[in-house]
Protein backbone atom coordinates (compact mmCIF):
# COMPACT_ATOMS: atom_id res chain seq x y z
CA UNK A 1 0.00 0.00 0.00
CA UNK A 2 1.63 3.46 -1.25
CA UNK A 3 1.41 6.15 1.09
CA UNK A 4 0.97 10.09 -0.11
CA UNK A 5 4.71 10.54 0.65
CA UNK A 6 5.85 7.32 -1.80
CA UNK A 7 3.78 9.39 -4.11
CA UNK A 8 5.39 12.44 -3.75
CA UNK A 9 8.68 10.67 -4.03
CA UNK A 10 7.45 9.00 -7.11
CA UNK A 11 6.61 12.50 -8.44
CA UNK A 12 9.69 14.28 -8.01
CA UNK A 13 11.52 11.37 -9.54
CA UNK A 14 10.03 11.32 -12.22
CA UNK A 15 10.48 14.82 -13.27
CA UNK A 16 14.32 14.53 -12.52
CA UNK A 17 14.25 11.65 -15.14
CA UNK A 18 12.45 14.26 -17.53
CA UNK A 19 14.88 16.85 -16.92
CA UNK A 20 17.60 14.62 -17.52
CA UNK A 21 16.23 13.75 -20.78
CA UNK A 22 16.00 17.25 -21.99
CA UNK A 23 19.46 17.26 -21.26
CA UNK A 24 20.42 14.66 -23.12
CA UNK A 25 18.59 15.71 -26.06
CA UNK A 26 20.48 19.04 -25.88
CA UNK A 27 23.45 17.73 -25.92
CA UNK A 28 23.36 15.64 -28.69
CA UNK A 29 21.84 18.75 -30.45
CA UNK A 30 25.41 20.10 -29.47
CA UNK A 31 27.10 17.41 -30.96
CA UNK A 32 25.91 17.64 -34.02
CA UNK A 33 26.31 21.72 -34.21
CA UNK A 34 30.18 20.39 -33.10
CA UNK A 35 30.08 18.24 -36.16
CA UNK A 36 28.93 20.78 -38.87
CA UNK A 37 31.37 23.61 -37.58
CA UNK A 38 34.19 20.37 -37.45
CA UNK A 39 33.19 19.66 -41.28
CA UNK A 40 33.08 23.58 -42.15
CA UNK A 41 36.59 24.07 -41.04
CA UNK A 42 38.04 21.27 -42.14
CA UNK A 43 35.98 22.50 -45.51
CA UNK A 44 37.82 26.36 -44.75
CA UNK A 45 41.49 24.32 -44.25
CA UNK A 46 41.14 22.74 -47.82
CA UNK A 47 40.71 25.90 -49.39
CA UNK A 48 43.20 27.87 -46.87
CA UNK A 49 45.89 24.63 -48.46
CA UNK A 50 44.57 25.48 -52.00
CA UNK A 51 45.16 29.27 -51.26
CA UNK A 52 48.66 28.86 -50.15
CA UNK A 53 49.85 26.51 -52.81
CA UNK A 54 48.57 29.32 -55.15
CA UNK A 55 50.36 31.97 -53.86
CA UNK A 56 53.60 30.12 -53.49
CA UNK A 57 53.32 29.29 -57.71
CA UNK A 58 52.48 33.21 -57.51
CA UNK A 59 55.64 33.69 -55.87
CA UNK A 60 57.96 31.66 -57.98
CA UNK A 61 56.94 32.86 -61.37
CA UNK A 62 57.39 36.22 -59.54
CA UNK A 63 60.58 35.50 -58.71
CA UNK A 64 61.76 33.96 -62.18
CA UNK A 65 60.26 37.25 -63.50
CA UNK A 66 62.77 39.37 -60.80
CA UNK A 67 65.77 37.11 -62.16
CA UNK A 68 64.98 38.23 -66.21
CA UNK A 69 64.31 41.32 -65.04
CA UNK A 70 67.83 41.69 -63.46
CA UNK A 71 69.91 39.56 -66.44
CA UNK A 72 68.47 41.99 -68.69
CA UNK A 73 68.88 45.03 -66.70
CA UNK A 74 72.57 43.90 -66.45
CA UNK A 75 72.85 42.85 -70.13
CA UNK A 76 71.18 47.19 -71.15
CA UNK A 77 74.41 48.11 -69.09
CA UNK A 78 77.15 46.57 -70.39
CA UNK A 79 75.73 47.72 -74.04
CA UNK A 80 75.45 50.85 -72.37
CA UNK A 81 79.04 50.85 -70.87
CA UNK A 82 77.19 51.76 -67.44
CA UNK A 83 77.96 48.93 -64.58
CA UNK A 84 76.92 51.09 -61.52
CA UNK A 85 74.51 50.13 -58.91
CA UNK A 86 70.85 51.31 -59.54
CA UNK A 87 70.32 54.21 -56.92
CA UNK A 88 68.57 53.02 -54.06
CA UNK A 89 65.23 55.26 -54.49
CA UNK A 90 64.97 53.36 -57.74
CA UNK A 91 65.14 49.84 -56.13
CA UNK A 92 61.85 47.41 -56.56
CA UNK A 93 60.03 46.76 -53.28
CA UNK A 94 60.90 43.11 -53.45
CA UNK A 95 64.92 44.03 -53.42
CA UNK A 96 64.66 46.47 -50.16
CA UNK A 97 64.82 44.07 -47.64
CA UNK A 98 64.58 45.48 -43.60
CA UNK A 99 66.63 48.39 -44.10
CA UNK A 100 63.67 50.95 -44.36
CA UNK A 101 62.15 53.83 -42.35
CA UNK A 102 58.47 54.34 -41.92
CA UNK A 103 58.06 58.24 -42.15
CA UNK A 104 54.82 59.87 -40.96
CA UNK A 105 53.45 61.26 -37.44
CA UNK A 106 53.54 64.42 -35.89
CA UNK A 107 56.58 63.57 -34.12
CA UNK A 108 58.44 62.66 -37.21
CA UNK A 109 60.67 65.44 -38.46
CA UNK A 110 60.62 64.38 -41.54
CA UNK A 111 56.92 63.79 -41.91
CA UNK A 112 55.08 66.66 -43.37
CA UNK A 113 52.73 67.44 -40.04
CA UNK A 114 55.85 68.25 -38.22
CA UNK A 115 55.57 71.38 -36.73
CA UNK A 116 58.57 73.96 -37.64
CA UNK A 117 58.40 77.66 -38.74
CA UNK A 118 59.19 77.86 -42.40
CA UNK A 119 58.58 80.84 -45.17
CA UNK A 120 57.86 80.84 -48.54
CA UNK A 121 58.92 82.74 -51.69
CA UNK A 122 56.15 85.93 -50.72
CA UNK A 123 57.76 85.51 -47.52
CA UNK A 124 54.84 84.25 -45.50
CA UNK A 125 55.43 82.03 -42.63
CA UNK A 126 53.74 78.85 -42.07
CA UNK A 127 53.72 76.60 -38.67
CA UNK A 128 54.74 73.79 -40.69
CA UNK A 129 55.04 71.93 -44.73
CA UNK A 130 51.89 70.65 -43.95
CA UNK A 131 49.87 73.74 -43.52
CA UNK A 132 52.10 75.11 -46.54
CA UNK A 133 50.39 72.53 -48.74
CA UNK A 134 47.18 73.19 -47.24
CA UNK A 135 47.99 76.79 -48.09
CA UNK A 136 48.70 76.24 -51.58
CA UNK A 137 45.80 73.88 -52.32
CA UNK A 138 43.51 76.97 -51.07
CA UNK A 139 45.16 79.13 -53.19
CA UNK A 140 45.10 76.65 -55.86
CA UNK A 141 41.31 77.03 -56.14
CA UNK A 142 41.27 80.85 -54.97
CA UNK A 143 39.74 80.43 -52.15
CA UNK A 144 41.34 83.39 -50.57
CA UNK A 145 39.16 83.28 -46.85
CA UNK A 146 40.26 79.72 -46.18
CA UNK A 147 44.01 80.82 -46.91
CA UNK A 148 43.64 83.36 -43.93
CA UNK A 149 41.87 80.48 -41.63
CA UNK A 150 44.41 77.76 -42.61
CA UNK A 151 47.50 80.65 -41.66
CA UNK A 152 45.48 81.54 -38.64
CA UNK A 153 44.70 78.27 -37.07
CA UNK A 154 45.55 77.64 -33.61
CA UNK A 155 46.41 73.94 -34.33
CA UNK A 156 47.23 71.70 -37.36
CA UNK A 157 43.12 70.06 -36.43
CA UNK A 158 41.91 73.99 -36.78
CA UNK A 159 44.10 74.46 -40.21
CA UNK A 160 42.50 70.73 -41.59
CA UNK A 161 38.95 71.87 -40.65
CA UNK A 162 39.90 75.12 -42.41
CA UNK A 163 41.04 72.64 -45.56
CA UNK A 164 38.09 71.10 -45.69
CA UNK A 165 35.93 74.28 -46.38
CA UNK A 166 38.50 75.08 -49.51
CA UNK A 167 35.49 75.64 -52.66
CA UNK A 168 35.42 74.47 -56.02
CA UNK A 169 37.91 71.92 -54.76
CA UNK A 170 38.51 69.44 -57.92
CA UNK A 171 40.67 65.87 -56.84
CA UNK A 172 41.27 65.75 -60.30
CA UNK A 173 42.69 69.06 -60.99
CA UNK A 174 44.70 68.90 -57.36
CA UNK A 175 46.50 65.37 -58.29
CA UNK A 176 47.76 66.96 -60.92
CA UNK A 177 50.06 69.19 -59.04
CA UNK A 178 49.59 68.84 -55.44
CA UNK A 179 53.25 66.61 -55.68
CA UNK A 180 55.00 70.05 -56.75
CA UNK A 181 53.75 71.84 -53.97
CA UNK A 182 54.43 68.58 -51.54
CA UNK A 183 58.28 68.49 -52.68
CA UNK A 184 58.37 72.24 -52.46
CA UNK A 185 56.79 71.99 -48.86
CA UNK A 186 59.66 69.76 -47.53
CA UNK A 187 62.82 71.46 -49.46
CA UNK A 188 61.56 74.80 -47.82
CA UNK A 189 61.92 72.86 -44.41
CA UNK A 190 65.19 71.09 -45.15
CA UNK A 191 66.56 74.45 -46.41
CA UNK A 192 65.24 76.31 -43.10
CA UNK A 193 65.69 73.52 -40.18
CA UNK A 194 69.27 72.46 -40.66
CA UNK A 195 68.81 69.52 -38.20
CA UNK A 196 66.03 67.60 -39.77
CA UNK A 197 68.48 68.03 -42.90
CA UNK A 198 71.50 66.21 -40.83
CA UNK A 199 68.85 63.81 -39.86
CA UNK A 200 68.33 63.05 -43.38
CA UNK A 201 71.81 62.75 -44.32
CA UNK A 202 72.39 60.15 -41.19
CA UNK A 203 69.82 58.00 -42.49
CA UNK A 204 72.17 56.78 -44.95
CA UNK A 205 71.85 54.17 -47.21
CA UNK A 206 67.84 53.40 -45.49
CA UNK A 207 65.10 52.97 -47.90
CA UNK A 208 62.45 55.85 -47.03
CA UNK A 209 58.87 55.13 -47.24
CA UNK A 210 55.84 57.51 -46.60
CA UNK A 211 53.86 55.21 -44.65
CA UNK A 212 50.22 56.63 -45.55
CA UNK A 213 47.35 55.49 -47.81
CA UNK A 214 48.30 57.99 -50.71
CA UNK A 215 48.91 55.97 -53.61
CA UNK A 216 51.25 58.79 -55.27
CA UNK A 217 53.19 60.49 -52.19
CA UNK A 218 52.95 57.05 -50.24
CA UNK A 219 53.19 53.62 -49.68
CA UNK A 220 49.57 53.05 -49.90
CA UNK A 221 49.28 52.28 -46.03
CA UNK A 222 49.41 54.18 -43.00
CA UNK A 223 52.03 53.45 -40.17
CA UNK A 224 49.22 52.15 -37.57
CA UNK A 225 48.70 48.92 -40.44
CA UNK A 226 50.38 45.76 -40.29
CA UNK A 227 51.23 45.97 -43.52
CA UNK A 228 52.75 49.78 -43.50
CA UNK A 229 56.09 47.47 -42.20
CA UNK A 230 55.65 44.73 -44.89
CA UNK A 231 56.96 46.15 -48.20
CA UNK A 232 55.34 42.62 -50.31
CA UNK A 233 52.32 44.31 -49.40
CA UNK A 234 53.20 48.19 -50.74
CA UNK A 235 50.76 49.21 -53.91
CA UNK A 236 51.78 53.28 -53.76
CA UNK A 237 54.27 54.55 -55.68
CA UNK A 238 56.10 56.29 -52.72
CA UNK A 239 57.01 59.49 -55.11
CA UNK A 240 57.42 61.22 -51.54
CA UNK A 241 59.84 59.00 -50.03
CA UNK A 242 62.01 58.69 -53.39
CA UNK A 243 61.85 62.31 -53.40
CA UNK A 244 63.50 62.54 -49.79
CA UNK A 245 66.40 59.64 -51.28
CA UNK A 246 66.97 61.92 -54.32
CA UNK A 247 67.20 65.13 -51.94
CA UNK A 248 69.49 63.10 -49.45
CA UNK A 249 71.81 61.73 -52.13
CA UNK A 250 72.18 65.04 -54.14
CA UNK A 251 71.87 68.00 -51.22
CA UNK A 252 72.02 66.48 -47.39
CA UNK A 253 75.08 64.13 -47.92
CA UNK A 254 77.41 67.63 -48.72
CA UNK A 255 76.30 68.79 -45.63
CA UNK A 256 79.17 69.65 -43.02
CA UNK A 257 79.04 69.53 -39.54
CA UNK A 258 79.83 72.66 -37.32
CA UNK A 259 81.56 70.54 -34.84
CA UNK A 260 81.63 67.15 -32.46
CA UNK A 261 78.65 68.74 -30.10
CA UNK A 262 76.47 69.01 -33.22
CA UNK A 263 77.10 65.73 -34.56
CA UNK A 264 76.48 64.42 -30.93
CA UNK A 265 73.43 66.39 -30.60
CA UNK A 266 72.22 64.41 -34.36
CA UNK A 267 72.98 61.51 -33.28
CA UNK A 268 71.06 61.10 -29.83
CA UNK A 269 68.46 62.41 -32.27
CA UNK A 270 68.66 59.34 -34.39
CA UNK A 271 68.72 57.12 -31.53
CA UNK A 272 65.53 58.08 -30.68
CA UNK A 273 63.74 58.75 -33.75
CA UNK A 274 65.00 54.65 -34.63
CA UNK A 275 63.56 53.62 -31.09
CA UNK A 276 60.41 55.59 -30.69
CA UNK A 277 59.02 57.11 -34.25
CA UNK A 278 60.34 54.85 -37.32
CA UNK A 279 59.85 52.01 -35.13
CA UNK A 280 57.91 49.20 -36.72
CA UNK A 281 54.82 48.52 -35.01
CA UNK A 282 53.51 45.05 -34.19
CA UNK A 283 49.80 44.71 -34.38
CA UNK A 284 49.70 41.94 -31.74
CA UNK A 285 50.85 44.00 -29.09
CA UNK A 286 49.21 47.06 -29.46
CA UNK A 287 46.37 47.73 -26.86
CA UNK A 288 43.29 49.58 -28.90
CA UNK A 289 44.59 47.88 -32.28
CA UNK A 290 45.08 50.34 -34.57
CA UNK A 291 44.11 53.43 -33.91
CA UNK A 292 44.24 56.14 -35.98
CA UNK A 293 47.62 58.22 -35.89
CA UNK A 294 46.40 61.62 -36.35
CA UNK A 295 48.34 63.58 -39.17
CA UNK A 296 47.26 63.94 -42.84
CA UNK A 297 45.97 65.82 -45.79
CA UNK A 298 42.76 66.33 -47.31
CA UNK A 299 40.26 63.64 -46.53
CA UNK A 300 39.32 63.84 -42.69
CA UNK A 301 41.61 63.16 -40.14
CA UNK A 302 44.74 62.59 -42.24
CA UNK A 303 45.01 62.44 -45.73
CA UNK A 304 46.13 63.64 -48.86
CA UNK A 305 43.68 65.23 -50.77
CA UNK A 306 42.23 63.13 -53.63
CA UNK A 307 44.58 60.25 -53.11
CA UNK A 308 42.82 57.28 -55.03
CA UNK A 309 38.81 58.28 -54.88
CA UNK A 310 37.59 59.58 -51.89
CA UNK A 311 35.66 62.99 -51.00
CA UNK A 312 36.86 65.50 -48.82
CA UNK A 313 35.40 64.98 -45.86
CA UNK A 314 35.24 62.17 -43.61
CA UNK A 315 38.14 59.93 -41.76
CA UNK A 316 39.96 58.23 -44.76
CA UNK A 317 43.73 59.40 -44.99
CA UNK A 318 44.76 60.15 -48.20
CA UNK A 319 40.87 60.09 -49.82
CA UNK A 320 41.52 56.36 -50.14
CA UNK A 321 39.21 54.45 -51.67
CA UNK A 322 39.08 51.55 -48.27
CA UNK A 323 40.31 47.96 -48.71
CA UNK A 324 37.55 45.41 -49.40
CA UNK A 325 39.08 42.09 -47.01
CA UNK A 326 38.28 43.73 -44.12
CA UNK A 327 34.88 42.05 -43.86
CA UNK A 328 36.46 38.87 -44.96
CA UNK A 329 38.95 39.03 -42.96
CA UNK A 330 36.23 39.64 -39.77
CA UNK A 331 34.44 36.93 -40.91
CA UNK A 332 38.15 34.39 -40.75
CA UNK A 333 38.32 35.85 -37.24
CA UNK A 334 35.16 34.98 -35.78
CA UNK A 335 35.02 31.28 -37.01
CA UNK A 336 37.75 30.09 -34.27
CA UNK A 337 35.84 31.74 -31.13
CA UNK A 338 32.61 30.16 -32.53
CA UNK A 339 34.41 27.03 -32.29
CA UNK A 340 35.84 26.86 -29.52
CA UNK A 341 32.99 28.68 -27.26
CA UNK A 342 30.47 25.51 -28.73
CA UNK A 343 33.32 23.23 -27.45
CA UNK A 344 33.39 24.99 -24.00
CA UNK A 345 29.49 25.10 -23.98
CA UNK A 346 29.76 21.43 -24.37
CA UNK A 347 31.94 20.64 -21.74
CA UNK A 348 29.78 22.99 -19.41
CA UNK A 349 26.54 20.80 -20.75
CA UNK A 350 28.12 17.72 -19.53
CA UNK A 351 29.97 19.14 -15.97
CA UNK A 352 26.64 20.92 -15.41
CA UNK A 353 24.46 17.39 -15.85
CA UNK A 354 26.94 15.28 -13.78
CA UNK A 355 26.13 17.96 -10.60
CA UNK A 356 22.38 17.64 -11.07
CA UNK A 357 22.23 14.32 -11.28
CA UNK A 358 24.65 14.30 -7.87
CA UNK A 359 22.17 17.31 -6.25
CA UNK A 360 19.40 14.69 -7.14
CA UNK A 361 19.97 11.52 -5.27
CA UNK A 362 21.38 13.57 -2.18
CA UNK A 363 18.08 15.58 -2.21
CA UNK A 364 15.83 12.71 -2.94
CA UNK A 365 18.19 10.75 0.39
CA UNK A 366 18.12 14.03 2.10
CA UNK A 367 13.64 14.57 1.60
CA UNK A 368 13.40 11.07 2.46
CA UNK A 369 14.89 10.62 5.85
CA UNK A 370 13.76 14.78 6.30
CA UNK A 371 9.80 13.13 5.89
CA UNK A 372 10.47 10.62 8.20
CA UNK A 373 11.90 12.93 11.21
CA UNK A 374 9.19 15.62 10.96
CA UNK A 375 7.61 14.93 14.15
CA UNK A 376 9.30 11.75 16.26
CA UNK A 377 10.68 11.43 19.70
CA UNK A 378 13.54 12.34 21.18
CA UNK A 379 16.46 10.30 21.06
CA UNK A 380 16.53 7.35 23.92
CA UNK A 381 19.39 7.53 26.30
CA UNK A 382 22.34 5.51 26.33
CA UNK A 383 22.56 2.04 28.83
CA UNK A 384 23.93 2.59 32.23
CA UNK A 385 25.75 -0.65 31.46
CA UNK A 386 27.89 -0.86 28.61
CA UNK A 387 29.25 -4.44 27.50
CA UNK A 388 33.22 -3.93 27.90
CA UNK A 389 35.08 -4.62 24.58
CA UNK A 390 37.19 -7.48 24.70
CA UNK A 391 41.12 -7.47 24.08
CA UNK A 392 40.88 -9.97 21.01
CA UNK A 393 41.92 -9.15 17.52
CA UNK A 394 39.28 -9.12 15.15
CA UNK A 395 36.39 -8.07 17.36
CA UNK A 396 33.83 -5.94 15.96
CA UNK A 397 32.01 -2.71 17.87
CA UNK A 398 28.50 -2.77 16.74
CA UNK A 399 26.16 0.16 18.11
CA UNK A 400 22.88 1.16 16.73
CA UNK A 401 21.84 3.28 13.93
CA UNK A 402 19.18 5.42 14.78
CA UNK A 403 18.43 6.55 11.17
CA UNK A 404 16.94 3.24 10.55
CA UNK A 405 14.44 4.37 13.41
CA UNK A 406 11.08 6.07 12.08
CA UNK A 407 10.14 6.60 15.71
CA UNK A 408 13.00 9.06 16.86
CA UNK A 409 13.73 12.48 16.10
CA UNK A 410 16.88 12.08 13.92
CA UNK A 411 18.21 15.71 13.79
CA UNK A 412 19.30 14.98 17.13
CA UNK A 413 21.71 12.55 15.48
CA UNK A 414 22.43 13.55 12.01
CA UNK A 415 24.48 10.53 10.09
CA UNK A 416 27.24 11.66 7.79
CA UNK A 417 25.80 11.95 4.51
CA UNK A 418 22.40 13.15 6.25
CA UNK A 419 23.38 16.89 5.08
CA UNK A 420 24.75 18.65 2.17
CA UNK A 421 27.70 19.83 4.03
CA UNK A 422 28.50 15.85 5.40
CA UNK A 423 28.02 14.90 1.95
CA UNK A 424 30.64 17.22 0.18
CA UNK A 425 33.05 17.66 2.62
CA UNK A 426 33.29 14.78 4.79
CA UNK A 427 36.84 11.92 4.49
CA UNK A 428 38.46 14.76 1.58
CA UNK A 429 41.64 13.37 2.58
CA UNK A 430 41.11 10.42 0.61
CA UNK A 431 38.06 11.13 -1.51
CA UNK A 432 39.72 12.39 -4.28
CA UNK A 433 36.87 12.03 -6.91
CA UNK A 434 35.00 14.82 -5.01
CA UNK A 435 37.70 17.48 -5.69
CA UNK A 436 37.28 17.96 -9.47
CA UNK A 437 33.28 18.88 -8.34
CA UNK A 438 34.55 21.85 -6.10
CA UNK A 439 36.93 22.82 -9.25
CA UNK A 440 34.08 22.52 -12.33
CA UNK A 441 31.60 24.14 -10.18
CA UNK A 442 34.05 27.21 -9.28
CA UNK A 443 34.92 27.10 -13.20
CA UNK A 444 31.56 27.15 -14.01
CA UNK A 445 30.85 30.36 -11.73
CA UNK A 446 33.74 32.07 -12.97
CA UNK A 447 32.98 31.38 -16.48
CA UNK A 448 28.84 32.35 -15.65
CA UNK A 449 29.23 35.43 -14.24
CA UNK A 450 31.74 36.75 -17.43
CA UNK A 451 29.53 35.51 -19.59
CA UNK A 452 26.69 38.14 -18.13
CA UNK A 453 29.16 40.49 -17.78
CA UNK A 454 30.04 40.23 -21.58
CA UNK A 455 26.66 40.16 -22.70
CA UNK A 456 25.69 42.87 -20.52
CA UNK A 457 28.27 45.08 -22.20
CA UNK A 458 27.56 44.50 -25.99
CA UNK A 459 26.06 47.05 -27.80
CA UNK A 460 22.88 45.67 -28.37
CA UNK A 461 21.44 45.58 -24.80
CA UNK A 462 20.06 48.63 -24.01
CA UNK A 463 19.82 49.58 -20.24
CA UNK A 464 19.77 53.04 -20.16
CA UNK A 465 16.41 53.94 -21.28
CA UNK A 466 17.41 57.89 -20.42
CA UNK A 467 18.34 58.38 -24.37
CA UNK A 468 16.11 58.72 -27.20
CA UNK A 469 18.88 57.21 -29.17
CA UNK A 470 19.32 53.50 -29.17
CA UNK A 471 22.81 52.78 -27.86
CA UNK A 472 24.37 51.45 -31.39
CA UNK A 473 23.32 54.34 -32.95
CA UNK A 474 26.43 55.72 -34.30
CA UNK A 475 26.28 59.31 -32.55
CA UNK A 476 26.63 57.49 -29.46
CA UNK A 477 29.43 55.18 -30.18
CA UNK A 478 31.60 56.77 -32.47
CA UNK A 479 34.10 56.95 -29.94
CA UNK A 480 34.05 53.78 -28.11
CA UNK A 481 32.61 50.98 -30.45
CA UNK A 482 36.13 50.00 -30.70
CA UNK A 483 35.97 49.31 -26.84
CA UNK A 484 33.13 47.33 -26.55
CA UNK A 485 32.95 43.72 -26.38
CA UNK A 486 32.53 42.12 -29.29
CA UNK A 487 33.79 38.43 -29.14
CA UNK A 488 34.84 36.45 -25.59
CA UNK A 489 38.13 35.12 -26.32
CA UNK A 490 40.36 38.18 -28.13
CA UNK A 491 43.48 35.90 -29.35
CA UNK A 492 43.11 32.19 -30.00
CA UNK A 493 44.87 30.11 -32.62
CA UNK A 494 42.15 27.35 -33.47
CA UNK A 495 42.72 24.82 -36.30
CA UNK A 496 45.50 26.63 -37.64
CA UNK A 497 43.55 29.79 -37.70
CA UNK A 498 45.07 32.83 -35.89
CA UNK A 499 42.70 35.30 -34.76
CA UNK A 500 43.67 38.98 -34.55
CA UNK A 501 42.71 41.15 -31.73
CA UNK A 502 39.47 42.32 -32.85
CA UNK A 503 39.13 46.03 -31.03
CA UNK A 504 40.44 48.16 -34.14
CA UNK A 505 39.19 50.91 -35.88
CA UNK A 506 37.39 49.99 -38.98
CA UNK A 507 38.37 53.50 -40.86
CA UNK A 508 36.40 53.03 -44.05
CA UNK A 509 32.97 52.30 -42.26
CA UNK A 510 33.69 55.52 -40.32
CA UNK A 511 33.64 57.03 -43.24
CA UNK A 512 30.50 55.90 -44.70
CA UNK A 513 28.44 56.19 -41.56
CA UNK A 514 30.17 60.07 -41.07
CA UNK A 515 28.90 60.47 -44.75
CA UNK A 516 25.29 58.77 -43.92
CA UNK A 517 24.28 60.96 -40.94
CA UNK A 518 25.48 63.95 -42.56
CA UNK A 519 23.54 63.63 -45.21
CA UNK A 520 20.50 62.73 -42.81
CA UNK A 521 21.01 65.68 -41.17
CA UNK A 522 20.27 67.40 -44.48
CA UNK A 523 17.25 65.51 -45.24
CA UNK A 524 15.95 66.37 -41.90
CA UNK A 525 15.05 63.10 -40.82
CA UNK A 526 17.19 63.20 -37.50
CA UNK A 527 18.67 65.96 -35.43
Amino acid sequence: MSTPRDGGYNHNSSQNNMGIGNLAQELQWVKNDCVLIRNAVILLEQEKDNLRQAVRKLKMENQRQREKMKKLQSEVKKLGGNSEDTDIEDRDYDDIGKNFILIGGAQDPLSLRFECTISDEKGTEHKSAERYYWYKLAEFFEDEEAKKRILSANSSHDAEEAMKTVKGFNENDWNKVKMEHWIKGQELKLEQVRWIALVLKESKESYISIAHQDKMIGTGWRKTREESSKPIFWDGENLGGKWLMKYRREVANNLVYTGPNEKEDILKKMQNLRKLVWRRIDQMQMGGGGMGMGGGFRGGRGGYPGGHGGPPRGTGGYGNGGRGDESVRALSLLLPSFCLQTLVSCGLVVVAMSLLLKAARSSVTLGMRRSSITHGKALPLAARAQVAKPAEPGFYAYTRNWSRDKTFDLSRAPQKGDTPMYFFLRRLGHAYEAWPLFVLTGAWLIVFFYACYISFTKTEIWLDRSKSTAPWDWSRIRDKYTRLHTVVFESVALFGLQKQDTHKRLEIMEVLQDEMMEAAKKRGTRN
